[in-house]
């Protein structure tokens, strides 16, 4: 359609069809379906401002929306309407709160999503998801701790477009990582502390490279590369506030717990003394060992 025909249509034929009278039943017909309602506040139609894109349109919508649309299917209701299913509009206008964090799941061309914005305002954040739509997914010591791992890398995949890419980090097994040897050797006081078994959820879920690139194939990945990366873990500048970081580690409270007052105070001298054996030039630097995994879909 020209730019000069598309603008004449929306400024003079969409008006008259925001007021159609099967427009006005259908809304009302989908709120008692969802059993929402139509009263509570609810921005009017602005003025259809519209300028036409390759491919597309920007208009001008309802809740001071404006929408960049291609020409399909999908782009039709704003376009002629200024609106998107405005019953669904309005229940979610009450539900979503400013400040909220938001993630819309199928997204499509962004219709709640821009609604969502303006719902959360400037304190909240609205995350869009749409299949097949993500050139890389990232996990930095997550990944180990999904309860269903099949389901999940299975889904991580569906995120992905064809030839896109999973990049992880994850922890190796807990003797080849000093930093978890170090800490539990200064807090057991001779308990013999549990260790998270290896391939269940938990610190050490991927921690066997054979099992995570099975996973990773029979989940649909390929070009599976797993590689051993040590980088050291500077935990402070000095012994004092390597200390005052490593004592509000979840990790220290969770060994901490099931101690008594006087044994707890042990333990912290115990921590205080092991992180001073690992104090160099460059600060407390204690060694890590991780699998950096990549794998394309």
């Amino acid at each position: 359609m020209p730019r000069a025909l598309e603008t004449a249509w929306v400024r003079t034929v969409r008006p008259v069809l925001r007021l159609y009278p099967f427009r006005k039943g259908q809304v009302r017909l989908s709120s008692v379906l969802l059993g929402g309602s139509l009263s509570g506040p609810y921005p009017g139609p602005p003025e259809p401002i519209i300028r036409a894109i390759p491919h597309g349109v920007v208009t001008q919508c309802r809740h001071g929306l404006k929408l960049r649309l291609q020409k399909d299917a999908a782009f039709i209701w704003p376009f002629l309407f200024g609106e998107y299913e405005e019953p669904n509009s309005r229940v979610y206008s009450r539900l979503i709160s400013p400040g909220d964090v938001v993630f819309d799941v199928g997204a499509s061309y962004g219709w709640y999503s821009a609604l969502f914005g303006k719902l959360v305002g400037e304190s909240g954040q609205v995350h869009a998801f749409e299949p097949a739509s993500f050139d890389v997914v990232v996990s930095n010591a997550g990944a180990m701790f999904f309860d269903d791992q099949n389901a999940a890398f299975t889904n991580l995949r569906t995120a992905l477009k064809p030839g896109g890419r999973i990049v992880l980090l994850v922890w190796q097994v807990l003797e080849n990582n000093e930093w978890l040897t170090e800490l539990r050797r200064a807090l057991a006081l001779g308990r013999d502390l549990p260790t998270p078994p290896v391939g269940t959820p938990g610190p050490f879920g991927l921690a066997d490279p054979d099992h995570t690139r099975d996973l990773l194939a029979r989940t649909g990945y390929s070009s599976v590369r797993i590689e051993d990366v040590r980088p050291p873990m500077r935990l402070g500048d000095d012994v004092e506030s390597a200390y005052s970081f490593v004592s509000r580690m979840g990790n220290t409270r969770g060994l901490l717990n099931d101690l008594g007052e006087d044994d707890r105070i042990v333990a912290l001298n115990n921590l205080r003394s092991v992180l001073a054996e690992h104090a160099t030039a460059r600060g407390v630097v204690l060694g890590t060992a991780s699998w950096l995994v990549t794998a394309t879909h």
